[in-house]
């Protein structure tokens, strides 16, 4: 276990020759002091796994300069500031992620927020590629950023079976904030000012081909390219629906050939925080089935019936006609099965999985 570095608590160097590589696996980073970054590795390593990394800003950098790299069942946890997993300035081989769970992740300034995944200005010196990211599992119920804030240069990235359970919960601008961004967008995440104050799905993904900081974009050897989303949901929608949805995404830049894998039928928009969802509509009612057809009346017989016969009397009726407005007493019907854990007072009872509608007989009210 390492705690209480004063900076970065982990900054590894590997092997030089692929043929050597290093191993680290089985640790613990508690961290609570500004520029606490969790692990920072360079060179040639063995999978890194089964780590369990609480800090206070950058819980782990992926890819950089580490050759070929699988990062496996990592654990982070961000007090106040920084993010789960920041793509480094550069890779030397193919780098995976996989099997991983964020439990926390807030921001004391939100500002200056990042996401889950992170891709900040210094990668906009030069173009990362190759990273499969599976199996994550972001889990805080209010964390303070978006999934994804990509600015500057990545191609060629994979993510498959993502999912976040909530969006950002940073879903209203302070006065000052609101008052502010009328005339610098900056202060709204870039959100249409349609939305008055309110960020309706929190700080907004972004994926900004660009170097940071500018709107240049006429050099288009940085860009983001070549991504694809596999079953990637945010608060149960797939990030198909949130990137053509305003207010949740961001897209600016030279961004070129993102696509995604999402199951069928897609879900609609999910509700931002703070916002009641309408009930579903009902049902429609079965059609009624036409009643079964007649035959044809016989003719009469044209002869009169022998006076030694005579009409038989009608048949009584087989039960007798109900009351003209009988009044139903509120009853309860109890099955005798040991499987029978609930009865209901609307003449329905539960029987293991299988809910019964049992009738009832009437009986005046009195």
């Amino acid at each position: 276990m390492f705690v209480d570095f004063n900076m970065h608590n982990l900054i590894l160097y590997g092997a030089d020759a692929e043929e050597q590589r290093n191993t680290f696996t089985h640790s613990k980073v508690l961290g609570w002091r500004t520029n606490s970054d969790g692990l920072h590795v360079f060179g040639h390593w063995n999978d890194i796994t089964d780590l369990f990394l609480r800090t206070s800003d950058d819980s782990l950098y992926i890819g950089d300069e580490s050759s070929a790299t699988t990062y496996r069942r990592i654990v982070t946890w961000n007090d106040a500031n920084g993010v789960p997993f920041l793509f480094g300035t550069g890779n030397a081989g193919p780098t995976t992620l996989e099997d991983c769970d964020v439990i926390y992740h807030r921001k004391q300034w939100p500002y200056w927020c990042g996401s889950v995944f992170n891709l900040r200005w210094e990668s906009s010196l030069s173009s990362i590629n190759n990273y499969t990211i599976r199996d994550i599992r972001i889990t805080d119920p209010y964390p303070t950023c978006p999934l994804l804030n990509l600015e500057g240069s990545i191609m060629n990235a994979y993510f498959e079976n993502v999912v976040m359970e909530a969006h950002s919960s940073y879903s209203t601008l302070p006065e000052w904030y609101c008052d502010e961004s009328a005339t610098n967008s900056a202060y709204r995440f870039d959100v249409s000012l349609d939305f008055g104050c309110d960020l309706p799905y929190g700080i907004p993904n972004s994926l900004l081909g660009l170097p940071a900081g500018t709107t240049n974009d006429t050099d288009v050897s940085i860009n983001i390219s070549n991504l694809v989303f596999e079953s990637v949901t945010v608060n149960g929608t797939d990030l198909a629906v949130l990137y053509d949805t305003p207010g949740a995404f961001q897209v600016d830049g030279n961004v070129f050939d993102v696509s995604f894998v999402r199951p069928s039928p897609t879900s609609p928009p999910s509700t931002p925080p703070g916002v009641t969802a309408s009930p579903p509509p009902p049902p429609p009612s079965p059609p009624t089935s036409p009643p079964p057809a007649q035959p044809p009346p016989s003719s009469p017989s044209p002869s009169l019936p022998s006076p030694s016969h005579p009409p038989a009397a009608p048949s009584p009726p087989l039960l007798p006609p109900p009351p003209s407005s009988p009044a139903r007493a509120d009853l309860r019907y109890v099955l005798t099965s040991s499987d029978l854990f609930e009865t209901q007072g609307n003449n329905s009872a539960t029987l293991g999985s299988l809910r019964l509608s049992v009738p009832l007989c009437s009986r005046p009210a009195r």
